[in-house]
């Protein structure tokens, strides 16, 4: 059983996922990371391979990023992995997440700032083809975090790319760029397991959460706006 963590770290970004990697090996020394970057030799290494990507900037570094999710070697057959997971390069690991992903074959994080008080803030797309479907409930999903079994990864994979690229076709931005898309096409998948609120979670105090950052796995870092 073979787990692989992918991440896109174009621009700045590349110094927040070193971190993010480091914290992820010192729980799961095992986890085999692939970074797709535009910084030439970052790439190489025991259980690190290092993909070319250019830097799109904003809002395509993460509306496109499924695009090089879909180039991963593991979906072809060589570098295989059983278990593929999704992460932004701005984390940091508290613990294995494994113990919280291993009875599932497809997972979500619920965002951190749209759960409890704030659950009726969520901004799920009132227009578009992201939009829900009538009727439907469910958690706000983090952008941040989310997988599962290869064969379900790679089918979510498929769904978020063709639908941000109908949307741009009618020239459409979805609000949250990919995170839109994702959540419309969750509420799809019969098997989805949505990971508990809290288990991501900000590294810094802030307003808008209302939870225990004690009890995370993984933190989202608190950037200067600058980065962002």
């Amino acid at each position: 059983m073979s787990l692989a963590f992918l991440t896109v770290a174009t621009g700045r970004y590349l110094a927040y996922a070193q971190a993010n990697l480091l914290s992820l090996w010192r729980h799961r020394p095992n986890a085999e990371i692939t970074v797709w970057t535009d910084h030439p030799g970052a790439g190489g290494g025991d259980g690190l391979l290092g993909c070319h990507w250019p830097h799109l900037g904003w809002p395509w570094a993460t509306l496109l990023r499924y695009e090089a999710y879909l180039t991963h070697p593991g979906l072809n057959g060589s570098h295989a992995a059983d278990y593929l997971y999704a992460m932004d390069a701005d984390l940091l690991w508290t613990r294995d997440p494994w113990p919280d992903l291993c009875e599932h074959s497809l997972v979500f994080a619920t965002h951190p700032g749209f759960a409890g008080a704030h659950a009726k803030a969520a901004p799920f797309a009132q227009a578009g083809l992201c939009r829900l479907p009538e009727g439907v409930e469910t958690p706000y999903l983090a952008g941040g975090f989310w997988g599962g079994r290869s064969e379900r990864f790679l089918g979510v994979c498929e769904a978020v790319r063709d639908l941000i690229r109908r949307e741009a076709a009618s020239e459409r931005v979805p609000k949250w760029h990919d995170e839109t898309a994702l959540n419309r096409v969750a509420v799809d998948q019969p098997d989805r397991h949505v990971l508990p609120w809290g288990w991501l979670a900000p590294d810094a105090a802030c307003d808008w959460y209302l939870g225990d950052r004690a009890q995370a796995c993984v933190l989202a870092v608190t950037k200067p706006k600058e980065a962002r």
